[in-house]
């Protein structure tokens, strides 16, 4: 159970969300249907509007903080809807701490498209004894900034983590080039975006290109890979067989392709994007 987040009711293209007790109402285009809760929507401390953006309804202090699957995060109302963390990922943050636990061994992590280090505080969490290094990169040096704010408010400033802000792609092509490599990679691409020479990413057509390159640089004693994705035109099956053929050459423990949903009590749970945990 998530400890500081509930999706108290969706629809009508609509969630509602407790962060820490901050209320938010925002768009959500998997819930369809009705509102089952109607009465809840008036808790609401802002809501986001397309096209107009953030309107606060209520006072609270910002940022707040709350914690989801043992894991503290700063909040903030950011452009474009978020605040500050995907909740639907605790799953993954909670399997990565048990694989890393029970790898037994020292490991070199690289969490790409990290945003603000769920995926980077899991794994150096757990109180392992052995080390647990992690590469943290994301584009926006604002979501960095957050991501070691967080790192400090769960006691892991000093942690081994190379704080870093660049292109994914550009960054992983430097990476192997380099001879670096990693025995866990994260993935959490998002569907469209631009890249580093200013061309269109778009993420059904980019993910073999950085399927590649994560597949290339994979140790010669790999751990995991893990990838998710809310892009609604990459099927599940077609993101498998990219894994696979990407991976073509390596010992593949077991490949599970997963839903990821925010449970909601009294509704349905709400769809909220796809995983593929790699073991090897």
């Amino acid at each position: 159970m998530n400890e500081d987040y509930a999706l108290l009711d969706h629809g009508e293209g609509r969630k509602l969300e407790s962060f820490g007790g901050v209320i938010i109402d925002r768009p959500a285009p998997h819930a369809v249907g009705p509102r089952r809760r109607p009465e809840r929507w008036i808790d609401a401390h802002a809501v986001f509007l397309k096209g107009e953006g953030w309107r606060r309804l209520r006072p609270f202090d910002e940022p707040w903080r709350a914690k989801i699957a043992d894991i503290v995060f700063e909040l903030a109302l950011h452009a474009q809807g978020q605040v500050g963390v995907f909740p639907e990922q605790a799953p993954n943050w909670r399997w990565l701490r048990d694989m890393v636990v029970s790898a037994d061994r020292d490991l070199t992590i690289l969490n790409v498209f990290a945003y603000t280090g769920g995926a980077t505080i899991a794994p150096i969490s757990t109180g392992a004894p052995h080390r647990v290094e992690i590469c943290h990169l994301d584009g926006a040096k604002g979501a960095v900034t957050i991501a070691r704010r967080n790192a400090v408010l769960n006691d892991l400033g000093d942690a081994p983590v190379r704080w870093l802000t660049d292109d994914a792609l550009t960054f992983m092509k430097r990476e192997k080039r380099r001879g670096r490599r990693y025995d866990g990679i994260i993935l959490d691409p998002p569907a469209f975006g631009r890249g580093a020479d200013g061309g269109q990413w778009k993420l059904a057509d980019s993910l073999p290109d950085l399927l590649a390159l994560a597949a290339d640089l994979l140790s010669e004693r790999p751990s995991l890979l893990l990838l998710s994705w809310h892009d609604p035109v990459l099927v599940p099956a077609r993101a498998v067989a990219m894994t696979r053929e990407a991976l073509t050459g390596k010992s593949i423990s077991s490949v599970r392709e997963l839903a990821l949903a925010l449970p909601c009590r009294g509704h349905e749970s709400l769809a909220a994007g796809r995983s593929i945990r790699v073991l090897f």
